[in-house]
């Protein structure tokens, strides 16, 4: 028994497939305009950070102390991203990671916890810093907030 022997199976596997290819395309597209999206002055930053995950799971914490100091030496270099959420994301990183090694290690945990609390307030620090300047602002305001920052007609964004 063939099934593409029905015309009505043939639509619709065609209306399908015709469906799936579309799909494909506009997926395709998008995340095209998102990778593209990245500001390029911080590319760099973002390709080191997707190591993060890797040294976390063979504890090498030296290895992602050395990696967020990186990635936030490229932060500190642009005045819009010194202070941002994505710093805070640093030292919340910090914190958790002083706190897997205090937790692993019975002996260092008095010396460790006072940097896991104070990486913790410099992070939430930060992110409520950039939620009280930003949270409140209509999409306008962010643009005309941060427009200085990312001027189009800079040479790195073309």
């Amino acid at each position: 028994m063939n099934i593409f022997k029905n015309k009505r199976t043939r639509v619709f596997i065609l209306i399908m497939g015709t469906l799936v290819i579309c799909a494909i395309i506009i997926a395709k597209l998008y995340y095209d305009y998102q990778n593209r999206s990245i500001d390029p002055r911080i590319v760099e930053a973002n390709k080191l950070y997707s190591q993060y995950n890797d040294l976390v799971n063979i504890d090498d914490h030296n290895a992602i102390f050395e990696l967020m100091d990186s990635i936030e030496s490229i932060y500190k270099q642009y005045p819009h991203y010194s202070e941002s959420y994505e710093v805070g994301v640093l030292y919340n990183n910090r914190a958790a990671t002083y706190l897997s090694i205090a937790l692993s290690d019975s002996l260092l945990q008095d010396s460790l916890f006072p940097l896991v609390k104070e990486n913790a307030m410099i992070s939430i620090e930060i992110y409520s810093k950039w939620l009280n300047e930003f949270e409140d602002l209509s999409e306008e305001e962010i643009t005309d907030k941060i427009s200085p920052y990312f001027n189009e007609d800079d040479p790195v964004f073309e």
